[in-house]
């Protein structure tokens, strides 16, 4: 299984790649290609081209929930590619909102995507395979504290913006050679709920690397992070679970991922644009 990061919020200083708060992550497996996410605007095209990676031939689109740092590539992806359906809960199409005394700010999915290309969503209700091995998985235990940056941010309800409770929050699992690979989009229901969940999904399975974001820190408000002991718990409780490798970025924040690399150490790795995952 390869894994290559077309979108994100870092990139390596010798290169020109599109970076902005979002993730996009394209995922080959047994000669099927899936794109989990679409990152922010029209960097994912942008990469993709840089990296020579045809946007057209893939098989098979993941949205692991609606923020638009997640969904904002879609309509540029859709422009190029005819054939791929797109996976994502249909709480994801909901009005979502970063919301504080001092800021209110969209963070939907573009609604136009859905109208103009109704044919090619799925939505997803309950454990979907949509290819060899590979597995999306759309309810999510909640045996361990969410993350607290979650705090700031709000969906639309029936006319009533209330705070998220993350229902449009899916991931995906790859199984290979008797082991699971985890795909995060942000985590807001907690990385230790996901990694548990897997568990229960395919009993007895080694899981041997998780890849995404883990929502420990707000792009949107400066200063809004999760408190480093909730960090380092779940960091220990990572290492506890003999999950051999972490690639985390995107909301992680530097901040979080310095606080996990004390306790993890070599299991863990920062991943940036244009970094190659071989599994």
């Amino acid at each position: 299984m390869n894994a290559t990061i077309l979108f994100e919020n870092t990139k390596p200083d010798s290169t020109g790649y599109i970076v902005d708060n979002g993730l996009s992550i394209l995922v080959e497996k047994n000669g099927k290609q899936i794109l989990y996410d679409t990152g922010k605007n029209d960097g994912l095209l942008k990469n993709a081209a840089a990296l020579g990676v045809d946007l057209g031939i893939v098989d098979a689109v993941v949205i692991s929930h609606g923020h638009n740092d997640h969904t904002g590539g879609l309509m540029g992806f859709l422009q190029v590619n005819n054939n791929a359906q797109i996976y994502l809960k249909r709480d994801a199409l909901t009005p979502l909102f970063v919301k504080t005394p001092k800021i209110e700010k969209n963070i939907s999915t573009n609604s136009r995507v859905l109208l103009k290309y109704s044919g090619r969503f799925t939505f997803v209700d309950t454990i979907t395979k949509i290819g060899e091995g590979i597995f999306i998985v759309p309810d999510i235990k909640r045996l361990y504290p969410i993350p607290s940056v979650n705090r700031i941010l709000f969906s639309g309800k029936n006319g009533t913006i209330v705070n998220d409770k993350f229902e449009h929050e899916l991931f995906m699992i790859i199984k290979e050679n008797n082991h699971l690979v985890i795909f995060t989009g942000c985590g807001h229901t907690g990385v230790q709920n996901i990694i548990t969940t897997a568990k229960d999904v395919c009993l007895g399975t080694k899981i041997k690397a998780v890849i995404g974001g883990f929502h420990y820190e707000s792009p949107s408000i400066k200063g809004c992070q999760e408190p480093k002991e909730n960090i380092e718990g779940a960091a220990r409780w990572i290492l506890q679970e003999g999950i051999e490798k972490i690639y985390t970025g995107h909301c992680t924040g530097s901040s979080g991922y310095s606080i996990m690399k004390p306790i993890l150490k070599d299991r863990i790795k920062r991943i940036t644009t244009g970094m190659k995952i071989t599994i």
